[in-house]
């Protein structure tokens, strides 16, 4: 196979990462809410030891939400993650459920489904 030529020097292979989730946004439903609970985007998630004890909900499926809630199962208390539908494979730790969040308290957040669960501990 050929190689890459970038400057001066030759690779055996080239990754192109564009950056499409690089940018933190917490939609306002949550930064606008009365939430008692700890609000964060997973570009700021570093370790899972912090959420020792916790019930974690996580928000949305992508590769970054299910990595983080699979990371959670030995250390939360509980982890749950919103989401358009059932992702076959998740670890039956992980509670799924399909809806998005329509509506959030102090320690809840219902879904668009008529869902509700209860955070923080």
């Amino acid at each position: 196979m050929g190689k890459w030529k970038i400057d001066s020097n030759f690779y055996d292979f080239l990754i192109v990462a564009n950056g499409h989730y690089s940018t933190p946004w917490i939609d306002g439903l949550f930064t606008n809410s009365k939430f008692a609970g700890e609000i964060l985007h997973t570009h700021t998630y570093r370790a899972p030891d912090r959420y020792v004890g916790k019930d974690i909900l996580v928000v949305g499926q992508g590769p970054s939400g299910i990595d983080i809630a699979v990371d959670l199962i030995p250390f939360a208390k509980s982890v749950t993650i919103f989401g358009k539908r059932i992702i076959p494979g998740v670890p039956e730790e992980v509670h799924q459920i399909v809806g998005w969040p329509a509506e959030v308290g102090e320690s809840t957040v219902t879904t668009d489904k008529g869902r509700v669960g209860k955070w923080p501990n």
